[in-house]
């Protein structure tokens, strides 16, 4: 994620101005982290088990694995993608696959603890 300077304290204004210094990735990034933020706030977890569960909603990429997997897909899009970077790509989007299929089960757990329909707890964490 690139640096960008910011003043000790700031006011939203000046905490929008920062965010807009940011390219496209990188705001995706920090909106699915922000979005996560206040679903946990909201949320305000009674219990361990309700916070594990909110942590297993989190992007699993770091914003230098973001950058990768888009790169990797633009290389296959543009059909010039290596064997091994395919492999690479294949990997990752397993991965990926993988953490939906847990996210969708941590959000109907968290539907269960807070007898919430899974369609609220969704709404709730902006997903």
């Amino acid at each position: 994620m690139p640096t960008v300077q910011l003043e000790a304290q700031l006011s939203p204004e000046q905490l929008l101005n920062a965010v807009e210094q940011l390219n496209v990735a990188d705001l995706d990034i920090l909106l699915d982290r922000i979005l996560t933020l206040r679903a946990e706030r909201r949320l305000l977890p009674s219990s361990q088990a309700e916070a594990s569960l909110l942590k297993a909603t989190h992007w699993p990429l770091t914003p230098d694995e973001q950058r990768r997997y888009e790169h990797l897909i633009a290389r296959r899009q543009a059909e010039v993608i290596t064997p091994e970077e395919l492999q690479e790509l294949i990997g990752t989007t397993d991965r990926l696959e993988a953490w939906n299929v847990e996210r969708l089960n941590a959000v109907i757990a968290l539907a269960k603890l807070r007898h919430v329909s899974t369609d609220e707890m969704l709404r709730t964490l902006g997903i």
